[in-house]
């Protein structure tokens, strides 16, 4: 797969576990099951499967309820009646084994699309209870199956036959303008949609998701940018909103092989084929943040008066530009917003709290960035910061652009003929809403999105999965230092050829060896002084980094190369 690396430049990305929050899981490696039903316990509360007997005859229950998961068992229609035999065996052995672990066992999987009628799937749920209920293993577990929401509100008769409406809602392939561009709105719709069409009965969202690569399908664009903001805004939606049902899933644990990596298919997984969470984790208890109250039509008050914020600013992030990519900054002037002129003046620094996700002006009295609704219409000003819990002001920064963490698809954009600063739909490779954190970038984090570059006491480097004070840097983008925080020294590379040393040295302003400078288009760390040389981690661990020739973009190869900094 290609992988559009990312990290968030404020780590707004990170999962946190949350209530009754489940992962769907393809059992295409079930050799790895084990593991891989310990990394989403770390994450999840259960796990989804389409099937319960794995074809190397592993059962899914059992191995669940090993890892301290409850299930949603699978019975895969589609494989024929030995598969479904199968599936029911091990069900009915999991249930005597385990009879807590399975509140609900699925019959089936969007069989409605691909070729059964109502009729079909009907008569396999009746066949799949009736074996339960004669096995004596029906008592604590629910019947459900699984379909599209198209398919259920053109099926509606299916509904007799389950305890459990199961509904797969995808965003990404649908039809509406806020599938494009607000999908959090496009999915609570059509969930509504759902609970008018079958009033009384249980329904559970079952699938969502948004995929990390792939082709842009009908205005729908898969990026990790997308698909992080995607998942946070469906967590939020499930956690603070109540919404999904009791016992909702996202799709999908990890990226199948067989689905062609870097295919849309293939690529809706929030770890990578081998198990591993495609971004950072923190260690301490920041996630994304809780859901805030919906933007008000004017600009919104300042909450209820709570101590301000406070005086330690052992939380706020070191002050830090926006520069965007015409080299201007965005500055407060006159306490309003402009676009000036880079002359460093004190308007134009920002510091981040992590905790609260505001961005907030040096220069102006305890004001925050603010976006707000007016009119049908988003607006950005500054506006007073209160006690943190205006929804109004949470922001994160992804591929160099300012996305708001509330509002969905919304992004910081400068008119390239005014000084103006407003917010419009994000839009890729939109030259109005890159933002550059410069010049100097302290406490930042070089990372391929699952590991950061790190320094060892030794005097070499490597990358490491941690947030240990060894992986942050400051980054100088006027004197293409690149500082550890830990060791004190800077980033070196002596040999200008492929496998050339790189290092740790004393700083030196003068030594070339030292000159880096990123390249925000490619995600290169490219050397300064040796033309067309790149950081590279040489394998996917990172153990020993080296140069290596700057990779292109259809090189296998760029992606041992791609990397983002952020605070």
């Amino acid at each position: 797969m290609t992988r559009r690396l990312l990290v968030s430049l404020w780590l707004a990305s990170l999962f946190v576990a949350v209530r009754s929050f489940g992962v769907c899981y393809d059992s295409y490696d079930p050799g790895n099951a084990g593991t891989h039903f310990q990394t989403i316990k770390s994450r999840f509360s259960f796990v989804r499967t389409y099937d319960t007997h794995f074809w190397n005859g592993a059962n899914a229950i059992k191995l669940a309820a090993a890892n301290g998961l409850t299930i949603h068992a699978g019975v895969w229609l589609r494989a024929g009646d030995q598969q479904i035999a199968a599936d029911v065996n091990a069900i009915i052995a999991g249930l005597r084994s385990h009879p807590s672990s399975v509140p609900i066992v699925y019959v089936g999987n969007e069989d409605l699309m691909n070729g059964w009628n109502l009729d079909m799937v009907r008569a396999k749920v009746e066949s799949v209870r009736a074996s339960l209920v004669n096995a004596g293993v029906s008592k604590n577990v629910l019947i459900g199956s699984v379909q599209t929401d198209g398919d259920w509100l053109g099926n509606r008769g299916l509904a007799a036959a389950v305890d459990v409406i199961g509904v797969n809602i995808y965003p990404f392939f649908g039809a509406s303008e806020d599938s494009k561009t607000n999908p959090i709105a496009d999915l609570e719709t059509r969930w509504n949609a759902m609970l008018t069409a079958f009033p009384g009965k249980r329904i559970e969202l079952v699938e969502t998701g948004w995929p990390h690569a792939g082709p842009t399908l009908n205005g729908h664009v898969p990026s990790y940018t997308n698909a992080v903001d995607y998942f946070n805004k469906v967590q939020a939606w499930i956690q603070n909103q109540g919404k999904g049902g009791q016992r909702p899933s996202y799709f999908m644990f990890h990226d199948n092989p067989h689905k062609v990596i870097g295919s849309i298919e293939g690529s809706f997984g929030l770890a990578n084929q081998r198990g591993e969470w495609k971004f950072s984790f923190a260690g301490d208890n920041s996630g994304p943040a809780p859901a805030s109250p919906a933007p008000a039509l004017t600009p919104t008050p300042a909450p209820t008066p709570t101590p301000a914020l406070p005086t330690s600013t052992g939380n706020l992030r070191a002050s830090f530009q926006l520069v965007t990519a015409k080299g201007l900054v965005v500055a407060t002037v006159n306490n309003a917003l402009s676009a000036v002129a880079n002359t460093n003046q004190a308007g134009s620094f920002w510091t981040f709290n992590a905790a609260t996700q505001q961005v907030r002006s040096n220069n102006a009295d305890n004001r925050c960035l603010d976006a707000f609704q007016s009119n049908g219409q988003f607006h950005v000003h500054l506006y007073d910061c209160g006690d943190g819990s205006n929804g109004n002001q949470k922001w994160r920064v992804i591929d160099n652009k300012v996305i708001h963490a509330t509002h969905s698809n919304l992004c910081l954009d400068v008119n390239p003929t005014d000084p103006s600063v407003q917010v419009f739909g994000c839009v890729a490779n939109n030259d109005n809403q890159r933002f550059i954190v410069t010049a100097t970038t302290q406490r930042a984090r070089l990372t391929n999105g699952v590991l950061a570059l790190a320094a060892l006491r030794s005097g070499q480097v490597t990358f490491i999965n941690s947030n240990a004070s060894e992986a942050f840097w400051m980054v100088d983008a006027t004197t293409g230092l690149v500082k550890n925080e830990a060791v004190g020294q800077c980033l070196d590379a002596y040999q200008a050829r492929n496998g050339g040393a790189v290092h740790l040295y004393a700083c030196e302003a003068t030594n070339v060896n030292q000159k880096w400078a990123y390249d925000a288009t490619t995600k290169q760390l490219r050397h300064a002084k040796h033309n067309g040389y790149c950081l590279d981690m040489a394998t996917d661990s990172g153990s020993y980094p080296h140069l290596w020739s700057c990779h292109s973009a259809a090189s296998p190869w760029l992606r041992l190369q791609q990397f983002v900094y952020g605070v």
